[in-house]
């Protein structure tokens, strides 16, 4: 059976928007009383595909982790305005391969990052019109295997496949029963994937051979 509907990935996947988040996370630390380093956009790089715990932790180690899960939250409340104002760097090819392969099969975006951060993403570069629906982690609840789940349920899809960049969205959509496409050109590295692609436009190509 073929595709018969691509969830995505944001960040690594669809666009790098590290330095915008860095940006962000610089202006929150540089307020907060215990001073904790700054991260780098090679240090939020890494952490990309975390859940909130997860980032926490990774980037606010010296903290304990309530209080670092309350200053990540203040920095995802900035993320938003920021990138919303400067845009983020998309991958090549992004709008055209969403144009064509969204008149196949329909387009979802799912990501861990907050519901602001999303919505200046569709605002920045208007690519909203391309994805049927979208869903997020930080205040839905909820996880990215549990958003894959239940829009693959909503949606009737049977074969769906998921693209992402990272280990996490690898075991995230193997848990919610979603076949798996690697951007290996993005932030990380998933040996285990079946299928994968160098560039975001070879979905082009890619999608019409998958046979699931």
């Amino acid at each position: 059976m073929r595709p018969d509907g691509v969830l995505f990935d944001l960040d690594g996947t669809i666009w790098d928007n590290t330095a915008n988040a860095a940006a962000a996370w610089e202006l929150v630390l540089r307020t907060v009383p215990e001073q904790p380093p700054i991260p780098t956009r090679e240090d939020i790089r890494d952490c990309c595909g975390f859940a909130l715990p997860g980032l926490a932790e990774h980037l606010l180690p010296t903290l304990p982790l309530e209080r670092a899960m309350e200053i990540v939250l203040e920095c995802y409340k900035h993320e938003g305005p920021v990138t919303r104002k400067n845009g983020g760097i998309l991958y090549p090819g992004i709008e055209e391969t969403l144009r064509q392969i969204c008149e196949e099969q329909p387009l979802f975006l799912i990501s861990n990052c907050s519901p602001e951060y999303l919505s200046a993403f569709f605002d920045a570069h208007g690519l909203g019109r391309y994805f049927r629906d979208s869903a997020c982690c930080v205040n839905e609840n909820t996880t990215k295997a549990g958003n894959i789940s239940r829009i693959c349920k909503e949606y009737g899809l049977r074969a769906p496949v998921y693209v992402g960049d990272t280990i996490m969205d690898y075991n995230a959509a193997t848990e919610a029963g979603c076949d798996f496409i690697f951007a290996a050109y993005g932030f990380g590295q998933v040996p285990q994937a079946r299928w994968k692609i160098d560039r975001f436009c070879d979905l082009k190509t890619l999608l019409p051979t998958i046979d699931i």
